[in-house]
């Protein structure tokens, strides 16, 4: 570890791997200690060339399948795992919420633990001392923080790790997988305590497959896959790359860079007496709420200049399968903008073109806040009563959307997705559940940030607090 770093940074790893030597035989290890100018052992790469650097007062958020080599990372950034090449920069006191009460003796009591604990992260008896009244009352333990820790149920023995680890103010905290402790109501306390050091000031390192964690606190993300850095960048494509991977789907970050290719691509706006013509042999895409307004996508479908092109945003997914085109935000008149009075509808228009046969396309359209926090999701998918044939190689796809804008105010990114189902699922839409619905569908393709949107006030309705005005009925009765 080395100290000797810029002052804005707290984290900087610098072409970080770690090798395993694994041997085929016991004695082999001896063999090598002995005649070292041979080679009894196969080297096997957990980690390699990981480079990233996380700011004071930011959020990073690691990502990967299980084995991916985000455990080997912490441990060689808490110290426990020595780099086989590279370097690890840090500034700063740094506490870590891994193994959740790895360090307590459980013949100890709460309070004696508390000091080990705490002066194992650096803090004097008179530090400890001062914040031993927050730790107890974080924790919840009340009087039990006087008894053993071996006589802790599971959740209390995990608060106590919890609110030792947080109540000591580090300037870097590594979190893994530790954000779910408790019950929901210690749940909560746990994520304010997060958001509260990350305004004092501290920089956070989070390890989580909870992708509304990694949204909700983390600034960038980093990919891991096979123990090497598959993306390090924004968080929403991080998630989107880690989703489609781990569907076992092709992985790409960005679209073509051939700026000639992508010209080829785009083509002249269709004109209505094609695309009708066309939608006769292709089903059309629906989806409907009980009070949502008919989507003219046909009809009304914006004009030419209204559509951004889609064809040099950002992708990830399988470009052989499909590509975007266009799309747009509309406002009731037909008119794109992007700025919408609460309680407004909103319109949402995007097209693509099939690049092989599908059986049953499904859109997906997904809304972000600012925080990165998915508040809409919905997919648009033909009706079961609907008789569903292949839509072919080359049909062109338009899907619509009507959302009324009961959302708090703020700006807003629209991600925007398309997949597939086989008609045998098709036909069992209605008996099948969420978890059934997922895994019969094959996820082929999206942009992460589509659209943008901002939402304005509307000072003619009552107001509301929160994310989303979900409808209701309220009363207040006076005797």
């Amino acid at each position: 570890m080395c100290f000797d770093l810029a002052p804005e940074i707290a984290i900087k790893v610098s072409n970080v791997g770690k090798c395993y030597r694994m041997y085929h035989k016991p004695i082999d290890r001896l063999k090598q200690a002995i005649f070292r100018e041979h080679t009894y052992y196969e080297e096997a790469w957990v980690l390699r060339d990981i480079n990233f650097e996380l700011p004071r007062g930011k959020a990073l958020g690691v990502i990967g399948r299980n084995g991916a080599g985000k455990s080997t990372l912490l441990q060689i950034l808490t110290g426990t795992l020595a780099p086989t090449t590279g370097e690890v920069y840090l500034r700063g006191k740094m506490a870590a919420l891994l193994e959740l009460g790895s360090g307590f003796n459980p013949e100890f009591t709460g309070r004696n633990n508390i000091y080990v604990n705490g002066a194992i992260l650096g803090l004097t008896r008179s530090q400890i001392d001062e914040r031993f009244d927050e730790i107890v009352a974080f924790s919840e333990l009340g009087e039990h923080i006087e008894q053993p820790v071996k006589t802790y149920s599971s959740g209390m023995y995990v608060r106590l790790a919890f609110s030792v680890q947080v109540c000591v103010n580090p300037d870097i905290l590594i979190v893994d997988e530790a954000l779910a402790v408790g019950d929901v109501f210690f749940q909560q306390k746990c994520h304010a305590r997060m958001e509260k050091l990350l305004n004092q000031g501290t920089s956070i390192l989070l390890v989580s497959h909870d992708s509304s964690a990694i949204r909700k606190y983390c600034d960038t993300a980093l990919f891991l896959e096979d123990g090497c850095n598959v993306f390090y960048g924004d968080v929403e494509v991080a998630l989107s790359m880690y989703f489609f991977q781990s569907k076992g789907i092709q992985k790409k970050s960005a679209t073509t860079s051939d700026p000639q290719q992508k010209k080829e691509n785009i083509t002249s706006e269709p004109t209505e007496a094609q695309f009708q013509s066309e939608a006769k042999s292709r089903n059309r895409a629906e989806s409907s709420s009980i009070d949502a307004p008919a989507i003219p996508l046909i009809e009304k479908w914006p004009i030419y200049s209204s559509l951004i092109n889609f064809m040099t945003k950002e992708v990830v997914g399988d470009e052989k399968c499909a590509h975007f085109k266009s799309g747009a935000l509309c406002g009731e008149d037909g008119l794109a903008r992007g700025h919408y009075i609460q309680g407004e509808w909103l319109y949402v228009f995007w097209e693509m073109e099939l690049l092989r046969d599908f059986e049953v396309p499904i859109g997906g359209l997904t809304i972000f806040s600012s925080s990165n926090l998915p508040i809409f999701c919905k997919s648009i998918i033909p009706p079961t009563k609907k008789t569903v044939v292949p839509v072919m190689k080359g049909s062109l796809i338009r899907f619509g959307a009507a959302i009324k804008t009961n959302i708090a105010v703020g700006d807003y990114i629209i991600k925007l997705s398309l997949a597939e189902m086989g008609f045998d699922a098709h036909s069992r839409l209605d008996q099948l559940s969420n978890d059934e619905y997922l895994n019969s569908t094959s996820f082929c393709i999206q942009i992460p940030k589509a659209l943008s949107l901002k939402i304005i006030e509307n000072k003619n309705r009552p107001p509301f607090w929160g994310l989303v005005d979900l409808p209701s009925s309220l009363e207040m009765l006076v005797n």
